[in-house]
């Protein structure tokens, strides 16, 4: 990939992989504040300073700010205005270092290197997010529930791949993964492809799913939909 090679067995980081790794860091810290809100797990006034000090305007008024606008989209707009000034820090930052990315002599993260507000404006939201949106009960149950969703569709969808791949032959299929691959339609995958492809195209089925739909789908194939008997 013509990375730097640093020593023996070992190369530069990809200059792309600070940015997507600045962009992961930037929608967990200031999203999961907006979703924690919306869950009731924190008030707007606990998340509003920290936005407010991300765009460095203790002050900053917007037109949605007003008494009569909901807290949501007070949120959101305030939201969108950290988001916007956090892009561009980063951007600023990796322009700024581009040569040592380059070379392969940067350390650490671009956020660390962005404006002082923006440092610690994230700092603060990941403390807040860890400290109160993480260990909330209901936070945690939601979560617990997840694994259970998702083990329901994974025991559902990998052995259909797999006796697909077994057998070579959609017509000698059970009955059950038949039912599975109909589900799929034309994102069913194919019986000549390889166990490995197979089962990326399984995953991506999942992935691409809905919470609400993956939870619906899961109690439908878990058996304990209401009716379903």
């Amino acid at each position: 990939m013509g990375l730097p090679q640093l020593e023996e067995g070992q190369w530069s980081r990809h200059p792309l992989s600070y940015l997507m790794e600045a962009a992961d860091d930037i929608c967990y810290a200031i999203i999961d504040l907006e979703d924690a809100v919306e869950l009731n797990i924190l008030a707007f006034e606990e998340v509003q300073p920290i936005l407010t000090t991300i765009c460095d305007d203790p002050q900053m008024v917007l037109p949605t700010l007003e008494l009569t606008v909901s807290p949501a989209r007070k949120l959101a707009a305030l939201r969108g205005k950290a988001m916007q000034v956090t892009i561009d820090a980063v951007v600023e930052a990796f322009v700024e270092h581009h040569d040592a990315i380059m070379a392969g002599e940067f350390k650490g993260d671009l956020l660390n290197v962005c404006a002082p507000h923006v440092v610690e404006g994230m700092q603060q939201a990941k403390s807040l997010a860890r400290n109160k949106v993480f260990l909330d009960v209901h936070k945690t149950e939601t979560e617990i529930g997840a694994y259970s969703v998702l083990s329901t569709l994974l025991d559902a969808f990998i052995p259909a791949g797999f006796e697909l791949f077994e057998k070579k032959s959609k017509a000698n299929l059970t009955y059950r993964t038949k039912r599975v691959f109909d589900l799929m339609g034309a994102e069913a995958p194919s019986e000549n492809w390889p166990l490995y492809e197979i089962y990326q195209r399984l995953l991506d089925q999942i992935t691409g799913m809905t919470d609400n739909y993956a939870g619906y789908l899961a109690r439908q194939v878990g058996g304990t939909a209401h009716g379903i008997y």
